[in-house]
Protein backbone atom coordinates (compact mmCIF):
# COMPACT_ATOMS: atom_id res chain seq x y z
CA UNK A 1 0.00 0.00 0.00
CA UNK A 2 1.63 3.27 -0.96
CA UNK A 3 -1.01 5.32 0.04
CA UNK A 4 -1.00 5.97 3.75
CA UNK A 5 -4.03 7.57 5.84
CA UNK A 6 -3.09 9.11 9.41
CA UNK A 7 -6.47 9.64 10.46
CA UNK A 8 -7.33 6.37 9.55
CA UNK A 9 -4.17 5.15 11.29
CA UNK A 10 -4.75 7.41 14.06
CA UNK A 11 -8.26 6.16 14.65
CA UNK A 12 -7.21 2.42 14.59
CA UNK A 13 -5.28 2.98 17.49
CA UNK A 14 -7.82 5.19 19.76
CA UNK A 15 -9.70 2.12 18.94
CA UNK A 16 -7.43 -0.77 19.78
CA UNK A 17 -7.49 -2.13 16.37
CA UNK A 18 -4.36 -3.84 15.49
CA UNK A 19 -3.39 -2.86 11.84
CA UNK A 20 -0.77 -4.64 9.71
CA UNK A 21 0.34 -3.06 6.22
CA UNK A 22 0.89 -6.25 4.17
CA UNK A 23 2.31 -6.74 0.86
CA UNK A 24 3.89 -3.46 1.54
CA UNK A 25 5.63 -1.09 -1.46
CA UNK A 26 6.81 1.97 -0.89
CA UNK A 27 8.84 3.37 -4.13
CA UNK A 28 11.70 6.25 -4.23
CA UNK A 29 9.49 8.52 -5.73
CA UNK A 30 6.75 8.16 -2.82
CA UNK A 31 9.39 8.65 -0.28
CA UNK A 32 9.84 11.74 -1.81
CA UNK A 33 6.76 12.73 -2.26
CA UNK A 34 5.83 12.17 1.20
CA UNK A 35 9.11 14.57 2.26
CA UNK A 36 7.18 17.50 3.88
CA UNK A 37 4.72 15.54 5.45
CA UNK A 38 6.94 12.72 7.40
CA UNK A 39 6.88 13.90 10.59
CA UNK A 40 3.16 13.18 10.84
CA UNK A 41 3.38 9.91 8.61
CA UNK A 42 6.21 8.86 10.47
CA UNK A 43 3.91 9.20 13.80
CA UNK A 44 1.25 7.74 12.02
CA UNK A 45 3.27 4.42 11.43
CA UNK A 46 4.67 4.20 14.44
CA UNK A 47 0.66 3.00 15.27
CA UNK A 48 0.63 0.39 13.17
CA UNK A 49 1.58 -3.76 14.49
CA UNK A 50 3.99 -4.49 11.62
CA UNK A 51 4.45 -3.32 7.92
CA UNK A 52 4.81 -6.94 6.25
CA UNK A 53 7.42 -4.69 3.39
CA UNK A 54 7.62 -6.84 -0.39
CA UNK A 55 11.30 -6.16 -0.23
CA UNK A 56 13.99 -5.17 2.24
CA UNK A 57 14.50 -1.73 -0.24
CA UNK A 58 10.83 -1.37 0.77
CA UNK A 59 11.55 -2.00 3.79
CA UNK A 60 14.27 0.44 4.44
CA UNK A 61 12.32 3.23 3.01
CA UNK A 62 9.31 2.59 5.32
CA UNK A 63 11.54 3.10 7.96
CA UNK A 64 13.01 5.97 6.34
CA UNK A 65 9.63 7.35 6.48
CA UNK A 66 9.11 6.88 10.10
CA UNK A 67 8.20 3.23 11.01
CA UNK A 68 10.89 1.74 13.45
CA UNK A 69 13.02 -0.90 12.70
CA UNK A 70 11.41 -3.32 14.73
CA UNK A 71 7.91 -2.93 13.32
CA UNK A 72 8.98 -3.71 9.75
CA UNK A 73 9.71 -7.47 8.69
CA UNK A 74 10.20 -7.95 4.84
CA UNK A 75 8.71 -11.21 3.87
CA UNK A 76 8.33 -10.75 0.06
CA UNK A 77 5.74 -10.24 -2.44
CA UNK A 78 2.46 -11.73 -2.57
CA UNK A 79 2.37 -11.75 -6.29
CA UNK A 80 4.99 -14.91 -6.44
CA UNK A 81 2.38 -16.63 -4.64
CA UNK A 82 0.38 -16.06 -7.97
CA UNK A 83 -2.02 -18.79 -8.49
CA UNK A 84 -2.14 -20.40 -12.39
CA UNK A 85 -5.03 -21.99 -13.88
CA UNK A 86 -5.40 -25.43 -15.28
CA UNK A 87 -5.18 -24.06 -18.99
CA UNK A 88 -4.50 -27.04 -20.43
CA UNK A 89 -8.24 -27.94 -22.52
CA UNK A 90 -8.36 -24.39 -22.86
CA UNK A 91 -4.75 -24.20 -24.71
CA UNK A 92 -5.98 -27.15 -26.57
CA UNK A 93 -8.84 -25.75 -28.10
CA UNK A 94 -7.40 -22.85 -29.30
CA UNK A 95 -5.03 -24.89 -31.01
CA UNK A 96 -7.57 -26.90 -32.70
CA UNK A 97 -8.13 -23.71 -34.12
CA UNK A 98 -4.66 -22.15 -34.40
CA UNK A 99 -2.49 -24.30 -34.92
CA UNK A 100 0.75 -24.60 -32.57
CA UNK A 101 3.38 -23.81 -34.94
CA UNK A 102 0.86 -20.69 -36.56
CA UNK A 103 3.06 -17.43 -34.91
CA UNK A 104 0.68 -15.67 -31.91
CA UNK A 105 1.87 -12.63 -29.56
CA UNK A 106 -0.12 -11.11 -27.38
CA UNK A 107 -0.60 -7.26 -26.47
CA UNK A 108 -1.66 -7.45 -22.35
CA UNK A 109 -2.74 -4.37 -20.74
CA UNK A 110 -2.62 -1.75 -22.53
CA UNK A 111 -3.72 1.60 -22.32
CA UNK A 112 -5.14 4.46 -24.28
CA UNK A 113 -1.68 6.18 -25.31
CA UNK A 114 0.20 2.58 -26.00
CA UNK A 115 -3.34 1.53 -28.74
CA UNK A 116 -1.13 3.47 -31.35
CA UNK A 117 1.83 1.87 -30.83
CA UNK A 118 0.32 -1.80 -30.26
CA UNK A 119 -1.17 -1.27 -34.29
CA UNK A 120 1.86 -0.37 -35.37
CA UNK A 121 3.77 -3.28 -33.54
CA UNK A 122 1.52 -5.60 -35.31
CA UNK A 123 1.76 -4.49 -38.81
CA UNK A 124 5.52 -4.16 -38.32
CA UNK A 125 5.74 -7.96 -37.43
CA UNK A 126 3.15 -9.01 -39.68
CA UNK A 127 5.59 -7.31 -42.49
CA UNK A 128 8.31 -10.24 -41.28
CA UNK A 129 5.86 -13.02 -40.15
CA UNK A 130 3.07 -12.55 -42.82
CA UNK A 131 -0.06 -14.27 -41.04
CA UNK A 132 0.94 -13.31 -37.47
CA UNK A 133 -2.29 -13.31 -34.84
CA UNK A 134 -2.03 -10.96 -32.21
CA UNK A 135 -4.15 -11.53 -29.47
CA UNK A 136 -5.01 -8.34 -27.74
CA UNK A 137 -6.54 -7.69 -24.21
CA UNK A 138 -6.98 -3.65 -23.60
CA UNK A 139 -6.35 -2.96 -19.69
CA UNK A 140 -9.87 -1.31 -19.27
CA UNK A 141 -12.77 -2.78 -20.35
CA UNK A 142 -14.21 0.80 -21.67
CA UNK A 143 -11.79 0.45 -24.06
CA UNK A 144 -13.14 -2.75 -26.06
CA UNK A 145 -14.77 -0.79 -28.32
CA UNK A 146 -12.70 1.28 -29.58
CA UNK A 147 -9.74 -1.11 -30.17
CA UNK A 148 -11.48 -3.85 -32.11
CA UNK A 149 -12.57 -0.64 -34.43
CA UNK A 150 -9.09 0.45 -34.35
CA UNK A 151 -7.87 -3.05 -35.51
CA UNK A 152 -10.54 -2.91 -38.13
CA UNK A 153 -9.89 -0.01 -39.44
CA UNK A 154 -6.78 -1.49 -40.27
CA UNK A 155 -8.08 -3.63 -42.78
CA UNK A 156 -7.34 -6.76 -40.91
CA UNK A 157 -9.99 -9.62 -39.74
CA UNK A 158 -11.07 -9.13 -36.38
CA UNK A 159 -12.67 -11.31 -34.16
CA UNK A 160 -13.45 -10.87 -30.07
CA UNK A 161 -13.78 -13.31 -27.21
CA UNK A 162 -17.70 -12.28 -26.52
CA UNK A 163 -18.94 -12.28 -30.52
CA UNK A 164 -16.62 -15.24 -31.97
CA UNK A 165 -15.15 -16.81 -28.81
CA UNK A 166 -12.26 -18.21 -30.32
CA UNK A 167 -9.75 -16.96 -33.31
CA UNK A 168 -9.04 -18.32 -36.43
CA UNK A 169 -6.21 -19.64 -38.56
CA UNK A 170 -6.97 -16.67 -40.95
CA UNK A 171 -7.48 -14.15 -37.94
CA UNK A 172 -5.38 -11.18 -37.88
CA UNK A 173 -6.11 -9.47 -34.33
CA UNK A 174 -8.39 -11.19 -31.47
CA UNK A 175 -9.47 -8.89 -28.72
CA UNK A 176 -9.84 -10.40 -25.50
CA UNK A 177 -12.89 -8.33 -24.42
CA UNK A 178 -13.95 -10.32 -21.28
CA UNK A 179 -12.62 -10.30 -17.78
CA UNK A 180 -10.26 -12.91 -15.95
CA UNK A 181 -8.93 -14.57 -18.60
CA UNK A 182 -5.75 -12.98 -19.29
CA UNK A 183 -3.63 -15.97 -18.17
CA UNK A 184 -5.07 -18.46 -19.92
CA UNK A 185 -4.55 -16.49 -23.08
CA UNK A 186 -1.31 -15.69 -21.99
CA UNK A 187 -0.47 -19.57 -22.29
CA UNK A 188 -1.67 -19.59 -25.96
CA UNK A 189 0.78 -16.98 -26.98
CA UNK A 190 4.60 -17.65 -28.20
CA UNK A 191 5.46 -14.36 -26.83
CA UNK A 192 3.75 -11.14 -24.82
CA UNK A 193 4.14 -7.31 -24.89
CA UNK A 194 3.06 -6.31 -21.40
CA UNK A 195 1.36 -2.76 -21.79
CA UNK A 196 1.33 0.21 -19.14
CA UNK A 197 4.78 0.65 -19.55
CA UNK A 198 5.56 2.45 -22.87
CA UNK A 199 4.08 5.61 -21.30
CA UNK A 200 4.49 6.73 -17.14
CA UNK A 201 2.03 4.33 -15.84
CA UNK A 202 4.12 1.91 -13.89
CA UNK A 203 3.91 -1.38 -15.82
CA UNK A 204 1.64 -4.19 -15.24
CA UNK A 205 2.25 -7.42 -13.61
CA UNK A 206 5.42 -9.64 -14.94
CA UNK A 207 4.94 -12.04 -13.06
CA UNK A 208 1.80 -13.44 -14.93
CA UNK A 209 2.93 -14.27 -18.36
CA UNK A 210 6.35 -15.93 -16.37
CA UNK A 211 3.88 -17.83 -14.39
CA UNK A 212 2.28 -19.49 -17.47
CA UNK A 213 5.36 -19.88 -19.78
CA UNK A 214 5.07 -17.52 -21.96
CA UNK A 215 8.45 -15.15 -22.87
CA UNK A 216 7.74 -11.56 -22.48
CA UNK A 217 8.57 -8.35 -23.55
CA UNK A 218 7.88 -4.85 -21.87
CA UNK A 219 8.80 -1.46 -22.00
CA UNK A 220 10.71 0.99 -19.84
CA UNK A 221 8.03 2.71 -17.36
CA UNK A 222 7.80 -0.03 -14.77
CA UNK A 223 8.24 2.11 -11.35
CA UNK A 224 5.08 0.21 -10.14
CA UNK A 225 7.02 -3.32 -10.51
CA UNK A 226 10.83 -1.79 -10.32
CA UNK A 227 11.62 -4.93 -7.85
CA UNK A 228 10.15 -7.62 -10.03
CA UNK A 229 10.93 -6.38 -13.00
CA UNK A 230 14.76 -6.48 -11.81
CA UNK A 231 14.99 -9.30 -10.35
CA UNK A 232 13.23 -11.21 -13.54
CA UNK A 233 15.61 -8.96 -15.83
CA UNK A 234 18.96 -10.15 -13.89
CA UNK A 235 17.43 -14.00 -13.96
CA UNK A 236 16.91 -13.38 -17.84
CA UNK A 237 13.25 -14.21 -17.56
CA UNK A 238 12.20 -10.71 -19.84
CA UNK A 239 13.25 -7.94 -21.89
CA UNK A 240 12.95 -4.48 -21.34
CA UNK A 241 13.18 -2.36 -24.26
CA UNK A 242 13.88 1.46 -24.35
CA UNK A 243 11.02 2.38 -26.87
CA UNK A 244 8.63 0.74 -28.83
CA UNK A 245 11.13 0.04 -31.50
CA UNK A 246 13.01 -1.38 -29.45
CA UNK A 247 9.83 -3.60 -28.26
CA UNK A 248 9.45 -4.21 -32.22
CA UNK A 249 13.20 -5.27 -32.41
CA UNK A 250 12.72 -7.52 -29.67
CA UNK A 251 9.35 -9.59 -30.37
CA UNK A 252 10.09 -9.88 -33.81
CA UNK A 253 13.56 -11.93 -32.39
CA UNK A 254 12.26 -14.23 -29.85
CA UNK A 255 9.45 -14.71 -32.61
CA UNK A 256 11.66 -15.84 -35.00
CA UNK A 257 13.71 -18.10 -32.13
CA UNK A 258 12.18 -21.10 -30.31
CA UNK A 259 15.23 -21.58 -28.40
CA UNK A 260 15.14 -17.99 -26.80
CA UNK A 261 11.96 -17.88 -26.11
CA UNK A 262 12.06 -21.76 -24.19
CA UNK A 263 14.95 -20.27 -22.31
CA UNK A 264 13.16 -17.22 -21.36
CA UNK A 265 10.12 -19.21 -20.79
CA UNK A 266 11.97 -21.23 -17.93
CA UNK A 267 13.62 -18.42 -16.42
CA UNK A 268 10.62 -17.27 -15.53
CA UNK A 269 8.94 -20.40 -14.09
CA UNK A 270 11.65 -21.15 -12.24
CA UNK A 271 11.95 -17.10 -11.03
CA UNK A 272 8.43 -17.95 -9.61
CA UNK A 273 8.59 -20.97 -8.00
CA UNK A 274 11.78 -19.45 -6.24
CA UNK A 275 9.89 -16.46 -5.11
CA UNK A 276 6.55 -18.02 -3.64
CA UNK A 277 6.68 -18.29 0.23
CA UNK A 278 5.42 -15.00 0.88
CA UNK A 279 2.02 -16.14 1.72
CA UNK A 280 2.52 -18.60 4.65
CA UNK A 281 5.03 -16.07 6.03
CA UNK A 282 1.75 -13.43 5.64
CA UNK A 283 -0.67 -15.73 7.23
CA UNK A 284 1.99 -17.25 9.96
CA UNK A 285 2.46 -13.03 10.83
CA UNK A 286 -1.56 -12.22 11.29
CA UNK A 287 -3.27 -15.91 12.15
CA UNK A 288 -2.08 -15.93 15.85
CA UNK A 289 -3.57 -12.11 16.59
CA UNK A 290 -6.78 -12.95 14.75
CA UNK A 291 -10.23 -13.39 16.88
CA UNK A 292 -11.41 -17.45 17.15
CA UNK A 293 -13.70 -18.15 14.80
CA UNK A 294 -17.39 -18.28 15.80
CA UNK A 295 -18.97 -21.12 16.54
Amino acid sequence: ETELWPNLLFGCRDRRIPVYILNARLSARSLRGYRLLRPLIGRALRTVTCVAAQSADDAERFIQLGARPDQVQPLGNLKFDIATPNVQDFIARFHELVPAQHPVWIAASTHEGEEQATIDLHRRLREALPGLLLLWAPRHPERFPRVEALAREQGWKVATRRQQQWPQADTDVFVIDTLGELMSFYGCAQVAFVGGSLQAIGGHNLLEPAAMGTASVTGPHLHNFAEISRRMREAGAVVIADDAQGVGDALLTLLRDPQAREDMARAGCMLVSNGRGALDRTVALIAPHLPPPVE
